[in-house]
């Protein structure tokens, strides 16, 4: 006889299309539906979904079983790696991730019985690291690096070897609904509500909610109050005693980058979307903290509606706001070493520079990327305006000029200058003529 068994559920199958019909935790159904639902999903996976923690099945079942989780293995990675970004070559994946990110897609049909299934996560790791192998490499401590050249090879093969005759099983789609214990018996488990949280990435956790008051007690700020300081920024300080953090959402400033954007389309090629902004940003903190200081991540979220990440608070003053000359060399200097260590910023914002008791911090990096003489001009360019625009006076960011200039080596300083006025960057100078003067008088007066 063919059967499929799980933790606590039994699936008996015949021959044909056989409609499922169920008793307690007993399901029997046609092996040619079961097969079209596994390769096609046909019924949205509601059958072969329960394939997913199988523990046991027929020998005749094997080539089912085994091509559905190849499947899921497959689309899962390569959701994860669309979604992560930047982020997921840092990410390290346990096996057991694939079949319970499916599984969470379809816990309200199942949640007892998958609820059940991820109770045991090391017997799905060993069952899905043969598998896990298809879209990455395994690591020794049994985690998965993602491999986007694997998961596009799998996916290409898997394209290729897909059936295209569905419509004997297609007549049966619509009458199969859920035949096991309703969801609103068992609450998803943490892990099927969530899992991408046992994701292990560097720093921090990940989680694909952004619903931050869902995860206090993982964050320690169970009785945190949060405030905007302004309408101007996308964070929040949350503050919860004498700790604080900010989190930051990048769904808040959407409009601000595509209008950037197009300012920018000759010189910077800008982050567009919130997922985007927000791995580039975890992944670029990480990087440039080996040469300035950068805030600790607490917490990530990402997910295809939005984006937010939880930091540490850096306590100081921010340059933009600061009548300090030593303030604003200091983030000439700072800028100085990002551009030396081969970075760009985009978004060289006077007050991302916190003047801290133990020196200078950087704190938004989300638009950084690789250094070119123009990116590093971009850089300078978008400095100088946006610190005379909200006002900072002109001898102060002189000094950062100043500074800047004499950070790098002659050579590059003349390649930066060099692209400071070109046609590329002129769409972005010409929008306001009178700080575009007063830039071009400040750098000719900076001596070779």
């Amino acid at each position: 006889m063919s059967y499929v068994k799980g933790p606590s559920y039994a699936i008996r199958v015949v021959e044909g299309l056989a409609t499922p019909k169920v008793n307690g935790r007993e399901v029997t159904v046609g092996a040619e539906l079961l097969r079209l639902d596994a390769s096609l999903g046909v019924m949205g996976e509601s059958l072969a979904s329960l394939l997913l923690p199988a523990v046991d099945y027929s020998s005749d079942l094997a080539s089912i079983v085994k091509s559905y989780r190849t499947r899921v293995v497959v689309e899962e990675a390569s959701e994860a790696i669309t979604r992560l970004g930047p982020l997921a070559g840092l990410a390290k994946v346990p096996p057991y991730f694939f079949p319970i990110a499916r599984m969470s897609k379809l816990s309200w049909l199942y949640s007892c019985i998958f609820n059940e299934s991820t109770r045991n996560v090391d017997l799905l790791g060993e069952i899905y690291s043969d598998y896990a192998k298809l879209v990455g490499d395994l690591t020794p401590e049994g985690y998965v690096k993602l491999s986007e050249s694997k998961v596009k090879g799998s996916v290409a093969s898997l394209i290729s070897g897909i059936v295209k005759s569905v419509a004997a099983g297609i007549s049966v789609a619509g009458a199969y609904m859920s035949f096991f214990m309703r969801s609103s018996e068992c609450p998803p488990n943490v892990l099927l509500e969530d899992p991408y949280r046992t994701v292990v990435i560097p720093e921090g956790i990940l989680f694909s909610s952004c619903r931050w008051t869902s995860h206090p007690v993982e964050l320690e700020m169970e009785r945190a109050t949060c405030r905007r300081s302004s309408l101007l920024y996308s964070s929040l300080l949350c503050e919860d005693g004498n700790s604080r953090a900010v989190i930051k959402d990048y769904g808040y400033g959407t409009f601000k980058w595509l209008f950037a954007g197009v300012v920018s389309i000759t010189a910077y090629p800008f982050i567009q979307t919130p997922s985007g902004r927000a791995s580039n940003e975890y992944r670029r903190l990480l990087e440039l903290r080996q040469y300035v200081r950068t805030p600790r991540v607490l917490a990530l979220c990402i997910n295809p509606m939005e984006a937010s990440m939880v930091r540490d608070y850096v306590d100081g003053s921010d340059v933009l706001r600061s009548r300090d000359p030593a303030h604003w060399q200091e983030a000439g200097r700072v800028l100085a070493t990002v551009h030396r260590s081969g970075y760009a910023l985009g978004d060289p914002n006077p007050s991302n520079v916190v003047i801290g008791r133990d020196g200078a911090w950087l704190i938004d990096v989300e638009q950084a990327g690789k250094f070119t003489p123009q990116r590093g001009a971009w850089d300078l360019a978008v400095f100088f305006y946006y610190s005379r625009f909200f006002g900072a006076p002109l001898d102060l960011v002189k000094e950062s000029l100043r500074s800047y200039a004499s950070s790098l080596e002659p050579s590059l300083w003349k390649k930066v200058r060099g692209q400071l006025f070109s046609a590329r960057l002129a769409p972005f100078l010409a929008s306001l003529p009178l700080l575009f003067f007063e830039l071009r008088s400040a750098v000719e007066s900076i001596k070779p």
